[in-house]
C-alpha cells in the first residue's frame, strides 16, 4: 500500500490562534494583538469578515488528483493508509458518497472536519453528516467562503455554521462567543470549542487570512484513546 503524499505536501495547514486562545499542542502558533485587529476590529471597506463555528474533530480533505477522487488526512496522506480507524471510516464514507465530490476538477479539493470520533467534544449527529466542509482550494489557493457555500448547497454537503458574515465590520471574540452560544449550532453535547475567523477581500489576488479562538476551558483530545487509555468514543458509526 502506497504511503506517499499525493499532493506532495499537507492537505491543510495550521490556523494561528488569536490572543487568549487555548493552544492544543506545542506546534500551535499564535498572532499578536496588532495582527488580530484585522479580524476583530473594523476592517477596510473592501474587507469581508466571516466567523464560523470551530468544530472539534479530525481535519480531512477530498481531492481530485489526476481525475481520481481521493480522501486525505491533514498531513497529506491517503486516509486509507492512516493507522486510525476514524480515517478508514472517512475513506469508506467518501466512496459511498462519491457523487457529492464528482464535480471537483483536477487540482481542486474540499476540506472539512470529520466528526465520527469524539476528540474534545461530543456531538449528536442525528440528521447531520459526520463530514462538515469549511474550505475549498484550487491548487494551493484558498477560495472565498462563498465558493464553499455554493459547492455544498449544490452537492448536498453540510458546511460549518456561519456566525457572522459582513463587509466592513470586524467581530470581537466576545461577540463571536455570544453568537456561538453555549453548545454551538452543529449538535455539540457540551460547550462548543470556539470560532474561526476568515479575512477576505474583494480583490481575488489578495490572500485570505485565517485565525481561530479556542475557549480556555476546553480540553483538547480528552476523549481520545491516548488520553483515556480506553476505547474510542464515537459520535457516528456507519449503519451495519
Amino acid at each position: 500500500m502506497t504511503t506517499e503524499k499525493p499532493l506532495n505536501g499537507k492537505a491543510y495547514g495550521s490556523i494561528p490562534h488569536l490572543p487568549g486562545s487555548k493552544f492544543g499542542n506545542r506546534d500551535d502558533k499564535g498572532i499578536d494583538e496588532k495582527a488580530a485587529r484585522f479580524f476583530i476590529d473594523k476592517p477596510g471597506k473592501h474587507d469581508l469578515i466571516i466567523v464560523l463555528e470551530k468544530l472539534d474533530g479530525s481535519c480531512v480533505s477530498v481531492a481530485n488528483i489526476g481525475g481520481e477522487i481521493v480522501p486525505l488526512i491533514r498531513s497529506g496522506y491517503r486516509a486509507i493508509t492512516s493507522k486510525y480507524l476514524q480515517h478508514h471510516l472517512f475513506a469508506v464514507w467518501v466512496h459511498e458518497h462519491q457523487e457529492r465530490f464528482n464535480v471537483l476538477k483536477p487540482g481542486e479539493r474540499i476540506c472539512g472536519e470529520w466528526l465520527a470520533q469524539a476528540h474534545g467534544t461530543r456531538y449528536d449527529l442525528t440528521g447531520r453528516d459526520p463530514f462538515v466542509a469549511f474550505d475549498v482550494f484550487v491548487g494551493q489557493i484558498r477560495q472565498p467562503y462563498c465558493v464553499v457555500n455554493q459547492y455544498c448547497n449544490r452537492n448536498d454537503l453540510d458546511f460549518a455554521p456561519v456566525l457572522f458574515w459582513e463587509h466592513g465590520s470586524g467581530c470581537s471574540i466576545g461577540e463571536a462567543l455570544l453568537l456561538l452560544e453555549e453548545t454551538g449550532h452543529y449538535g455539540a453535547l457540551e460547550r462548543a470549542e470556539g470560532c474561526v475567523w476568515r479575512w477576505e477581500r474583494s480583490d481575488p489576488t489578495v490572500l485570505i487570512m485565517m485565525a481561530k479562538y479556542v475557549r480556555p476551558d476546553k480540553t483538547p483530545g480528552k476523549y481520545l484513546e491516548s488520553e483515556t487509555g480506553g476505547d474510542p468514543v464515537w459520535n457516528w458509526r456507519p449503519t451495519p
